[in-house]
């Protein structure tokens, strides 16, 4: 027996005893680093927003402030670092799941309109439609500082000419909004080439996400207009000072309030973009890099337990009804980058194919306004007018997904926050096809996640006719099987948390703070 299948045995027996494992992952992080995985090459630990170039620093203030009308709402108040990059309320995730807006008396800009045409939110009229999606590990730099993540949106890719890119769940921050809108982010700056050479990167679907725009949407942060929102960010101790840190130029914003506008979502993709968000140093991470250093960086890896590496191991197996021995989750949830044959080795794997699909999920009536008359979100099919796209939506990534503030809390899972845990929405995957319909069968109408798994039984999905078929709905798992890949699932969560900016402190202007210096490319 060779040295490193002894190591690799020896750490296998140890980690089966957690506290043993834990003290194992420790030291694993020591032997790599305090930084284990580092998207820039000059990302410091522990030293506050001075970590982040000036124009991230000024997208991830204008992430937390409250920059609202009233002011009580901020991005992050949507997407909860905490809670991966969603909603950090729990009882929200229970109940309605979609958040309401700054303004809880405001009027709702037709979320959800029933057939008949009537009032779309009668319960919560000032609150959105949907689950908030992740803001993390949607783009990311990788060390050499190139762009990397979900591309533009497209309505037809390779190889299933299935939409896909974009950001939001139905794609329609597609990428070139701020551009196709006529906002030249670059012009009139005092030396324009040298800022577009920098930011050009940061333009696409995380900058066009921002610039939707949740600070003017009316179920969000409720302002009236790009300027209320650029005069409040004017207020702010940092406002002024890190625009013009960050663009060389002063903030206006009565004569140049689009471009300002424009500049505050580049801004907010830097930041969302950054290493300070993106940290890649979950479980999964830490046990790949200590495995590719001592042994051959292959699964099953010593930092994970025996459950976990089974996990593994079906998530990227050809599901049974195609043959195979796993369950096929990679068709949709690996990573472009990864390539044709990726066996869940890349060190940046995000777990999301960027495509859109519908896996089945079934009508949610506590979202404010579903009745059995709404329609529900019809997906992609918003943006592109394609019949066949109906009730398509995106496939989110995996890391985060069961990140949460404590173990209390419920997250809600799939696009209008249907199940409530992993467990729920593995055996959904499982079973969809196999179990008796809940209003067929039972007559039980509108039956939410617990009452459809106490009575054996799935509600029809939102759009029966789109629904994905073959690879999901029928994968033959045992119980214990469904556990494993919920249990490599959790090893996606980061081992940190964002945290909010320290009080701002005014500052002498340093150049070097314009930009990262990135590994050279090989």
């Amino acid at each position: 027996m060779t040295r490193s299948k002894i190591t690799k045995m020896a750490f296998k027996i140890s980690a089966r005893n957690k506290s043993k494992s834990a003290m194992l992952i420790a030291s694993v992080g020591l032997a790599i680093g305090v930084s284990v995985i580092s998207n820039t090459a000059n990302a410091k630990s522990g030293s506050g927003e001075y970590d982040l170039t000036y124009l991230e620093e000024f997208g991830k203030r204008l992430f937390f402030e409250n920059i609202s009308d009233p002011k009580r709402m901020a991005c992050a108040s949507c997407h909860s670092p905490d809670a991966g990059g969603t909603n950090g309320h729990s009882q929200t995730n229970q109940t309605q799941v979609a958040v309401t807006g700054a303004d809880p008396n405001g009027q709702n800009h037709g979320q959800n309109p029933d057939k008949e045409g009537g009032n779309p939110n009668p319960r919560h009229p000032n609150a959105g439609a949907l689950k908030p999606p992740t803001n993390k590990y949607v783009q990311f730099l990788d060390e050499y500082g190139e762009r990397s993540g979900t591309p533009n949106f497209s309505s037809s890719c390779a190889p299933f000419r299935l939409p896909c890119g974009g950001a939001f769940w139905n794609g329609r921050a597609t990428g070139t909004q701020i551009e196709e809108a006529g906002i030249k982010v670059f012009d009139g700056l005092p030396d324009g080439n040298k800022y577009e050479e920098m930011y050009t990167k940061y333009l696409g679907p995380v900058a066009d996400q921002a610039h939707a725009s949740p600070f003017i949407n009316p179920v969000e942060q409720g302002h009236k207009n790009k300027q209320a929102t650029c005069e409040q960010v004017a207020k702010t101790k940092w406002g002024s000072e890190l625009y013009y840190f960050s663009w060389g130029k002063e903030l206006d914003c009565k004569k140049d309030t689009d471009s300002a506008f424009g500049r505050f979502a580049v801004a907010l993709g830097a930041w969302q973009m950054s290493a300070d968000n993106n940290v890649f140093n979950a479980k999964r991470d830490t046990a790949l890099e200590y495995d590719t250093i001592h042994d051959n960086g292959k699964f099953p890896l010593m930092g994970l337990t025996d459950e976990e590496n089974l996990g593994h191991d079906l998530f990227y197996g050809a599901p049974r009804p195609f043959g195979g021995a796993g369950a096929g989750c990679l068709f949709c949830h690996r990573s472009v980058r990864s390539g044709e044959t990726s066996d869940g080795t890349d060190k940046f794997e995000r777990y999301a194919d960027d495509s859109y699909h519908n896996i089945g999920v079934p009508k949610n009536y506590e979202v404010p306004g579903i009745t059995e008359t709404t329609i529900p979100d019809m997906g992609v099919m918003f943006l592109t007018d394609i019949e066949s796209h109906e009730g398509l939506h995106k496939t989110p990534t995996l890391r985060n997904v069961d990140q949460r503030p404590n173990s209390n809390f419920t997250k809600a899972f799939t696009h209008n926050g249907y199940f409530k845990t992993l467990g729920q929405l593995v055996h959904f995957y499982n079973t969809r096809d196999i179990k008796p319909n809940c209003e067929v069968e039972y007559g039980i109408q509108a039956a939410t996640v617990e009452e459809a798994i106490a009575n054996n039984c799935w509600p029809t999905s939102e759009y029966p006719g789109t629904t994905a078929r073959g690879i999901t709905g029928d994968l033959r798992l045992t119980p214990k099987e469904e556990a494993a890949i919920v249990a490599y699932l959790k090893t996606l969560t980061d081992t940190t948390v964002v945290k909010s900016p320290l009080p701002y402190h005014s500052s002498k202007y340093d150049e070097s703070r314009l930009s990262h210096t990135y590994l050279p490319k090989p």
